[in-house]
């Protein structure tokens, strides 16, 4: 049987495809045919297993490493936090935490779970909740902890978290950040748990193949009891085994020859051949929704870049046709972007779509090119991953802009490195990324402009101007229209930054898996998914 499933993003369900879960409707048609390659649904000793290709490699295991999208991945099998959104736009709920009160203007007292106990049979308690945040704090590689002042126990079970911030929903961000670890099984690891990961779902790691496999298995002393479970805590295989597979085309052949069972964000190009009508859609479901994860856009604009300067910036947005990047790069399945992120957050405003800032008009580009006085002998550096499609945007932008006399050279880089030149000015002209969110559009502004959060002063693309960082710190207290039209308005009109397009999201699975379960990152949480033989 061969599905095609168009997921809308609505309210909290565990069956969708949702972003940064919401619960999801979906149209079905489906069609009898014959499965062109059997899944291997058990090993050999009868365990239910799945098999995910990823584009992204974890690298490591470390839970208090700086993210990416192979962490993004696969985290979640091993890792618990205290709380998390269910989804873009759903209700924060407890996991490792049983509630919390806020006691003061920046206080809350939060209790966990008296039962919580880690894979190697260690009680977590306060004092552990204690250690993760701080050391989370201490490392500097979550933004979400530098508005956390200090976490202090209270009692066995119970803690004190004192903010520096009354940013709406920056308590619950925090809790959705943490990765529960006890400080005993962190301390008994040699390598801080990069290769020995001990975390408190229901999962241990069990192989572990650098830059190529990681397999996860399921433990029989899980802590939680299912009357209290969230959409993410169930544990509905056996085995779940990883693999880095960094293209795309090589992914999709991987789901041709039997090789994994689940792609996520696949491209409109390599998932039609498994849709209705496809060369190979015999046994394959594909689900289908727009990403909350935004293609955006920065320039370097410190002193260390020559798009320092205002008007060359302008002039390249000038001379790029986003519908353009589309159509080129996501096949035309995607929706350009009206302001930095998507347009699927309750503050984000649809007026922003009758007045785009920058339509494509290669001679005012030329015009604010000779205004700017910048050298075209010198080219400018774009960044980026090796995701296809961001490959696909440069490649696309250097056309444009060579038509007003512009060279780029495209740099593009494996993701530990490339995560460490998003926040050094040194590293590029113009870096292609995406941003998403699990609450607010004001979250993503956050996140990359908020000045606070950086220890240079500056935006995460060196930008130094106290007027942004005045309208951001308004929106973060209240994200109403009138402060969210102000912060647009300065980002856009300097052009410190700009979204190019949401696309489309493909998930392609054999028909052994029945329905998805969603982060709050748009990442299938791929132990609570549902298969054929729950």
């Amino acid at each position: 049987m061969k599905k095609l499933v168009k997921v809308v993003a609505a309210a909290l369900a565990v069956t969708m495809l949702a972003g940064c879960g919401a619960s999801a409707s979906s149209s079905t048609t489906e069609q009898a045919s014959s499965s062109q390659a059997t899944a291997q649904t058990t090993t050999a000793d009868g365990k239910s297993v799945i098999r995910v290709g990823i584009g992204s490699d974890p690298a490591s295991f470390g839970p208090f490493e700086a993210g990416g999208n192979g962490k993004n991945a696969t985290f979640r099998t091993i890792y618990e936090p205290l709380a998390e959104y269910q989804g873009v736009g759903g209700e924060c709920k407890a996991v490792v935490a049983k509630n919390w009160e806020k006691v003061g203007d920046m206080t809350y007292h939060l209790t966990i779970w008296d039962n919580v106990y880690d894979t190697a049979g260690n009680h977590f308690t306060a004092d552990d909740v204690v250690f993760v945040c701080n050391s989370m704090k201490e490392t500097g590689n979550f933004v979400d902890f530098r508005y956390m002042d200090t976490c202090t126990k209270i009692d066995d079970y119970t803690v004190e978290l004192v903010m520096n911030s009354d940013i709406i929903g920056q308590f619950e961000k925090l809790l959705q950040a943490t990765r529960c670890v006890t400080k005993a099984a962190y301390e008994a690891s040699s390598d801080q748990m990069a290769t020995t990961p001990v975390g408190t779902t229901a999962y241990v790691l069990t192989d572990y193949i650098s830059g190529s496999e990681y397999a996860f298995e399921k433990t029989d002393n899980y802590w939680q009891s299912e009357d209290n479970f969230t959409d993410y805590q169930y544990a509905n295989v056996d085995r779940i085994e990883y693999y880095y597979i960094p293209e795309d085309s090589q992914l999709a052949i991987a789901l041709e020859s039997n090789t994994v069972d689940m792609v996520n964000g696949l491209s409109y190009t390599e998932s039609q051949r498994f849709v209705e009508g496809g060369a190979n859609a015999d046994g394959f479901t594909v689900f289908e929704n727009l990403q909350n994860l935004s293609q955006v856009l920065f320039f370097q604009c410190s002193d260390n870049s020559p798009c320092s300067n205002e008007k060359l910036r302008q002039a390249i947005l000038y001379a790029i046709d986003f519908q353009g990047l589309v159509d080129g790069a996501a096949n035309g399945q995607a929706t350009v972007c009206s302001t930095f992120g998507g347009n699927m957050f309750s503050d984000y405003d649809p007026a922003w779509e009758e007045n785009p800032y920058y339509t494509y008009d290669v001679e005012k580009a030329k015009t604010l090119l000779a205004e700017s006085g910048f050298d075209t002998a010198t080219p400018l550096r774009i960044v980026l991953n090796g995701n296809a499609i961001r490959k696909s945007i440069a490649q696309i932008m250097q056309g444009y802009l060579a038509q007003i006399g512009i060279t780029v050279e495209i740099n593009s880089y494996e993701d530990s490195l490339f995560n460490t030149y998003k926040s050094d000015e040194t590293a590029y002209d113009i870096l292609l990324d995406n941003c998403g969110g699990s609450d607010y559009l004001m979250t993503i502004w956050r996140g990359k402009f908020d000045a606070k959060a950086y220890s240079t002063g500056g935006t995460i693309n060196g930008v130094y101007d106290d007027e942004l960082q005045s309208l951001m710190e308004a929106c973060e207290k209240d994200n109403s229209k009138a402060n969210m039209d102000a912060f647009q308005d300065c980002l856009y009109s300097h052009a410190y930054a700009v979204g190019l397009f949401n696309a489309q999201m493909y998930t392609v699975c054999r028909d052994s898996v029945k329905s998805i379960s969603m982060d709050g990152k748009q990442f299938p949480c791929v132990a609570s998914c549902t298969y054929s033989w729950n």
